[in-house]
């Protein structure tokens, strides 16, 4: 029909298609003629605009950037690389213009993190001070001698401290400084995870958690050594009201 509006398609290396109608552009979005890089305009009117800002087209342009980005997270190198530093997914809902996670807990702020740390580490403290005792005992009664107690002892406080970190963010998601505080772990998809995960946390954290602030202020996702490491994020506790409204 000579009143039906015709569009012209530009690609990414400035070659012109057309001029075509709407079902000609339809298919070549489907047949992917045209992509997110391309450019479309009405032959009436001299501006270019995004092919996926195009109504009749942007369903078919947001089902190739979708498409792109699953091959990119399921590549064998991303797999791999998500294997070995034990990263979960970031997983998000796309519009095509704006990213929104399909969870969304309030992060966790430096100073109610390292409040929590303290708690933590004063708990250990009374623990290091249980064991101290108890090897006085020990070495007293002459159950070990002068050179065995040290690495009884010093054993015996890291396996403890091993077990209490992993053993509470695996089943608790958080450890009793981090519940005083109202603060747990989560992965960064929002969901609870198990003991491996919890492991490596605290292998990485007794390192790497005293420069938190430093990691968290200088990245771009705000994420501390060992929750860029771990695949984790930790955040607030939703307080919900339980009031009638």
């Amino acid at each position: 029909m000579a009143s039906e509006r015709l569009y012209l398609v530009k690609n990414e290396a400035g070659e012109e298609m057309g001029p075509a109608d709407q079902d000609a552009l339809v298919i070549w979005a489907k047949d992917g003629k045209i992509t997110p890089g391309c450019k479309v305009r009405s032959t009436l009117i001299p501006q270019w605009e995004a092919a996926g800002g195009v109504d009749f087209l942007k369903p078919f342009i947001l089902a190739q950037q979708e498409a792109a980005v699953r091959k990119k997270q399921n590549s064998i190198v991303n797999i791999i690389k998500r294997r070995i530093f034990l990263r979960a997914e970031d997983i998000m809902a796309d519009s095509g213009l704006v990213k929104v996670r399909m969870e969304s807990y309030p992060r966790a702020n430096l100073l109610v993190r390292y409040m929590a740390g303290l708690t933590d580490t004063v708990i250990m403290a009374l623990l290091a001070a249980g064991i101290a005792y108890l090897c006085t005992l020990l070495f007293q009664h002459g159950v070990f001698g002068k050179e065995q107690i040290f690495y009884v002892g010093f054993g015996l406080f890291w396996v403890l401290c091993l077990l209490y970190f992993t053993l509470s963010i695996a089943y608790r998601t958080q450890t009793l400084g981090q519940r005083y505080w109202g603060i747990f772990l989560i992965k960064q998809d929002g969901q609870s995870f198990w003991v491996g995960r919890a492991f490596f946390y605290t292998i990485f954290m007794i390192p790497l958690g005293i420069f938190s602030a430093l990691f968290a202020l200088t990245s771009e996702n705000k994420l501390s050594a060992q929750e860029y490491l771990t695949g984790t994020r930790m955040v607030k506790l939703k307080l919900i009201s339980k009031k009638q409204r």
